[in-house]
């Protein structure tokens, strides 16, 4: 009896030795744990897959899996630049493709979303390229002018996008509106090769050709409309943060250059991502640039370093503002986010 007794007290001493190891650990973590690297998960919202940017954000993603350790980025289709921030928003995604000035007013609920909460997750992570708005039409459309898009079947861009938002925009300042045809971008391409509208607004760079009218080229002739500087000022007069700049017509086979809408591609980042993590990827990105130029042409042509330190706006992320000091660059009192002061 005695030794069942002993083994019994013997055992409950064992169990509530084993009880107090487990709940009882050194501050900061278990023993075991020391020296791990925590690896990170993240959804990259890109755009939708008939774009020609949709390949460039998959390259993206490429070098960052590559590149820096301990994160993993998978890519998502969506809507564009606009449903990008709102991913980002709302925490569905932590990086998206977006441009410059939407950045700045999607954190200040101006413009294209003052019907929208101020969106205070979002930072700027790197600008590209300078990204252009074309206004798209078939050359047996009719269409020679701008003002020509009254009463006309012209999609305004990808759904929820910025472009789409954008198109609304600028023809209503100009009181020019189209009869508009709601659709994705792959709809908007085939209704074209169609005869069912007139043509479509799309963004694209400023040195090549997007894949989207190279498509419809191989059906339609196509041209891209120019505003007139007259129209530019009035547009720029109402909203002041949007610019014009002038592509070179052979860029999309045609003499005349086009003179229209311009920002800057780009790509936002939750706040929410560790600094020095942003950090490794904007770095990664820049260094492998010309990898990411096999996906889209012309990146190669420009300084993204020296695009996003200058002419962007909106609060940059602290691992961004980390690595352009690093590489001289004073960066604006106004793009420094509140977690930074």
């Amino acid at each position: 009896m005695n030794r069942v007794i002993v083994f019994v007290l013997t055992l409950v001493l064992i169990l509530s030795l084993t009880a107090c190891g487990s709940s009882t650990q050194p501050e900061g973590g278990n023993e075991s744990d020391a020296g791990k690297t925590e690896t990170y998960n993240y959804t990259w919202s890109a755009c939708n897959s008939s774009s020609g940017y949709y390949a460039l954000n998959v390259a993206v993603s490429d070098v960052i899996n590559q590149y820096v350790d301990n994160v993993n980025v998978t890519v998502m289709e969506s809507g564009g630049g606009a449903d990008n921030l709102k991913n980002i928003a709302t925490g569905q995604a932590q990086f998206g493709q977006t441009s410059v000035p939407d950045i700045y007013l999607s954190q200040n609920a101006l413009g294209q979303f003052e019907d929208l909460q101020p969106n205070e997750n979002v930072r700027l992570m790197l600008s590209l390229i300078p990204n252009m708005y074309y206004f798209i039409v078939s050359e047996n459309s009719g269409i020679n002018s701008i003002e020509d898009l009254e009463g006309a079947v012209f999609s305004p861009g990808n759904l929820s996008s910025s472009t789409e938002r954008l198109c609304y925009t600028v023809l209503s300042a100009l009181d020019i509106t189209p009869d508009w045809f709601y659709a994705s971008t792959s709809e908007a391409v085939t209704a074209m090769k169609d005869r069912r509208i007139v043509g479509f607004c799309k963004s694209g760079s400023s040195v090549t050709m997007d894949s989207s009218v190279t498509d419809v080229a191989t059906s339609v002739d196509v041209k891209v409309l120019s505003f007139t500087k007259e129209q530019a000022n009035k547009i720029m007069g109402m909203y002041p943060y949007y610019t014009f700049d002038t592509v070179d017509g052979g860029v999309y086979n045609q003499e005349e250059d086009i003179y229209t809408l311009a920002s800057y591609y780009s790509y936002g980042v939750s706040k929410d991502v560790p600094e020095d993590v942003v950090y490794e990827i904007v770095k990664a990105l820049v260094e492998n640039l010309d990898y990411l130029s096999q996906s889209y042409a012309g990146i190669s042509d420009f300084d993204p370093v020296e695009i996003t330190a200058k002419y962007t706006s909106g609060y940059m992320h602290p691992g961004l503002i980390k690595y352009l000091e690093e590489q001289g660059y004073t960066v604006k009192e106004d793009q420094i986010p509140p977690e930074m002061k």
